[in-house]
């Protein structure tokens, strides 16, 4: 299956990074969800109290509310397009590398029938280039995800 030592190794480290990398996306996720619903709870306590004020000393609290409220609605708005965007990257790179499987594949045949020509031309390792590439999309992904969600969650007070 590996054509060297240093490939096996970035083969067992990619998958180590990779197990990291989606245990750290799920640990930011289930903190993201869990802010989101204190401040789900702490709108609706807002809203209750707003109905108990006199109309005088509502009015102006029920503006910054509804101020507050949409403000919340955008964020989760943008949370939600994150997550679709990163399961399309993820989508993406499981893409590249059930092709870049498929190439080995062929490439492998190509060498057992005696064929020199090749698809890549010679001993360019696919695997590592493979393992490289998602890496790096792996990296940009959750360079992306802490980027996004610092963003959405700047200026909120909890």
């Amino acid at each position: 299956m590996f054509s060297n030592c240093s490939t096996y190794y970035l083969f067992v480290e990619y998958y180590i990074n990779q197990l990291i990398h989606h245990q750290r996306y799920n640990l930011q996720l289930d903190v993201i969800n869990q802010l989101g619903q204190r401040i789900e709870k702490q709108l609706k306590q807002h809203e209750s109290r707003l109905t108990t004020l006199p109309r005088t000393e509502a009015s102006s609290l029920r503006t910054t509310h509804v101020k507050l409220t949409r403000d919340y609605r955008l964020v989760e708005q943008q949370y939600k397009n994150v997550q679709l965007d990163v399961k399309r990257k993820r989508n993406l790179a499981e893409a590249k590398q059930r092709e870049t499987v498929r190439l080995e594949e062929e490439e492998k045949e190509r060498k057992r029938r005696g064929d020199t020509s090749g698809l890549l031309g010679g001993d360019q390792d696919i695997s590592e280039s493979a393992m490289k590439w998602q890496m790096q999309i792996q990296e940009d992904v959750s360079i992306y995800i802490y980027r996004t969600v610092c963003l959405c969650l700047n200026g909120i007070d909890f």
